[in-house]
């Protein structure tokens, strides 16, 4: 007994930072538990996860723009087990990016902070981390994968040997090649997740480039016993074998929707729809210069730009700040890929902007406390490039944020809410109806569509959280207007409006109604329940 409290003891001892920040997560993410179906993105993941869960195929009966796996994650039994499941997901992130920013940092204290801030951005409703979002399952499979990088030798080399601490001794070649490709194939469930995610991707094989740079006579400043040919080749082939991870979930899944017969669908709103969604959104600008600047090429060019500069001075930037600041440029341009304002697209960056603030730090320590092993002229170079490109890196993400109007989700008053909710200040009804203006008119309508036979809905406009709060699948392939209106599908919805014949049918006010479904709702439905934002129809028995 006594050894086993020494054991927890020391155990404690050595963890009580990831301890108490994974405490400190949770607690951030407690109110999303009891939030209502009000989230837009969340509900319609949870609509198609069950139409998938009776039967409907993705894609091709029932869809969205996305990447199929994060529909797959909401094929649970309700809205509070996905929460719990990204609880779950953004436990294992925080720990893999603890570890992580530990070996990248020779501090524990900047590590403990970076991950502090990394907790917090991404559990605060400001970019709304509280909600399961894309974004944040992407970023758990992407941690996936760089764990299981940081457990071969040629990462361990490219991040570490500066800092002269050994990594891990591997048994074998096949060893090491199974660590590149597992954290490949995570990196593709990544990319199966949402499309973006590739950007991070590109980050984590920058390694490869770097050290190909690295392994060039005219960069190379350590192992220089070493041949230019072998270093190279290392490089190419590891590079190569993480690649091949990447693309083995996405093959696979291609063959998977071919064999169910949704492969042309798979394609077309899978994959495809994602570069005619990035490109739809008009900007607010009158001036040329940043109409160019957030235009595609503007943004590749700036991009390109930097991380020429990067390769450039590869001899004097140190290998660790050169892969943060790249992950944080490919980062940023992955979500500014649609120029949309929309705050989640930020949770993208939290990992990469994170660990910049910490080679920041790290950083100005060095020259505030000057280490007492006098600096090179070329190491002093590099220290000042790399406080000029991370204060310019900076510099851009404020600007871009002020330039798209972000605007961030209020924390303070969402925090306010959920203690007046737990002081019995404010009732369950008055709290769940401070989310949404369309929440009293959705649960008092799901209570009636709930009690009627049937597992279909039709809605002539946009809100998903009805359907997910009904336990309802959408009448057609449709979750939403905007989709509908996209594709020019009306004439399809009005048909299968038709042949489904569900039992409620609800109208949106504030949308215009096509006339064949006016007159097939005037024929065969009559108003049931006028609420503010819709009216419910109701099939008239036969």
């Amino acid at each position: 007994m006594i050894n086993l409290i020494k054991k927890i003891d020391v155990f404690l001892d050595r963890h009580i930072p990831i301890l108490l920040l994974l405490a400190l997560m949770l607690f951030l993410r407690i109110p999303n538990l009891v939030e209502p179906y009000w989230y837009g993105d969340e509900s319609i993941y949870l609509t198609i996860g069950h139409a998938m869960t009776n039967g409907e195929k993705l894609y091709s009966q029932i869809i969205d723009h996305k990447t199929p796996l994060i529909y797959y994650l909401a094929m649970v039994p309700s809205q509070l087990w996905f929460r719990i499941l990204n609880i779950g997901a953004m436990a294992l992130s925080t720990i893999i990016f603890y570890n992580l920013s530990k070996k990248l940092f020779s501090r524990n204290s900047i590590a403990i902070f970076i991950t502090f801030l990394f907790v917090l951005l991404t559990s605060f409703p400001g970019l709304e981390g509280n909600i399961p979002n894309g974004e944040l399952f992407v970023m758990t499979f992407i941690l996936i994968g760089a764990a299981c990088l940081m457990n071969t030798r040629f990462f361990n080399h490219f991040f570490l040997s500066e800092q002269k601490i050994p990594g891990p001794e591997l048994a074998s070649l096949k060893t090491e090649n199974f660590w590149l490709f597992a954290g490949g194939c995570f990196f593709g469930l990544g990319l199966l997740t949402k499309v973006p995610g590739l950007f991070d991707v590109a980050a984590f094989l920058s390694v490869g480039w770097f050290s190909f740079l690295r392994s060039m006579p005219v960069f190379n400043r350590f192992n220089k016993n070493r041949t230019w040919m072998v270093k190279s080749r290392e490089s190419i082939v590891s590079t190569g074998i993480v690649v091949a991870g990447v693309l083995l979930p996405i093959l696979l899944s291609i063959v998977y929707f071919v064999l169910r017969g949704s492969g042309k669908a798979y394609l077309d709103y899978g994959l495809l729809y994602n570069f005619r969604y990035a490109g739809s959104w008009k900007l607010d600008f009158a001036n040329p210069i940043l109409l160019f600047t957030f235009s595609l090429v503007g943004k590749v060019s700036i991009t390109a730009a930097i991380l020429l500069f990067l390769s450039l001075f590869s001899r004097y930037v140190r290998h660790t700040f050169q892969f943060i600041a790249t992950w944080f440029c490919l980062a940023l341009f992955a979500t500014l890929l649609s120029n949309r304002p929309y705050p989640h697209y930020f949770l993208q960056l939290v990992p990469p902007f994170t660990l910049l603030i910490g080679s920041l730090l790290s950083l100005c320590r060095e020259m505030i406390f000057p280490q007492k092993v006098k600096m090179e002229l070329g190491q002093k170079i590099g220290r000042v490039l790399e406080l000029f490109t991370s204060v310019s890196l900076i510099f851009i993400l404020i600007s871009t944020v002020v330039l798209l109007n972000v605007r961030l989700y209020a924390t303070f008053s969402y925090y306010q809410r959920f203690y007046q909710l737990l002081t019995k200040q404010i009732s369950a009804e008055t709290y769940r109806n401070s989310f949404d203006s369309l929440m009293p008119d959705n649960y008092e309508a799901a209570r009636l569509i709930s009690s009627a036979p049937g597992d279909r809905l039709f809605i002539w406009g946009t809100d998903p959280g009805l359907y997910a709060l009904s336990k309802r699948s959408p009448v057609g392939r449709f979750t939403v207007l905007f989709h509908i209106k996209d594709f020019k599908a009306e004439h399809e919805t009005y048909l299968d409006f038709v042949r489904e014949e569900p039992v409620y049918a609800v109208i949106m006010k504030t949308e215009e109604v096509p006339d064949e479904i006016r007159e097939r709702l005037n024929s065969h439905y009559l108003p049931n329940s006028t609420f503010q934002h819709f009216i419910l129809w109701k099939k008239i028995s036969s």
